[in-house]
């Protein structure tokens, strides 16, 4: 088998020794929690981070309706 497939393969058992199973939003919450401070995508026009400063752009519905 091709060396660099098996050492990615090695690097990410290393990484996950455990499968967990985790939906999209719950591994991004991870992703955030993790990397929060550094950039989630980037364009010619903008970068985006998961968490932006400031106050959230998207706040949560008023529970009270």
């Amino acid at each position: 088998m091709n060396d660099t497939i098996d050492a990615r393969r090695a690097a990410l058992r290393a990484r996950y020794p455990e499968w967990e199973p985790v939906t999209l939003s719950g591994f991004l919450d991870r992703s955030a929690e993790k990397y929060g401070d550094r950039p989630f995508v980037i364009t010619d026009e903008r970068t985006a981070s998961l968490h932006p400063p400031g106050p959230d752009p998207h706040p949560p519905a008023d529970p009270k309706y």
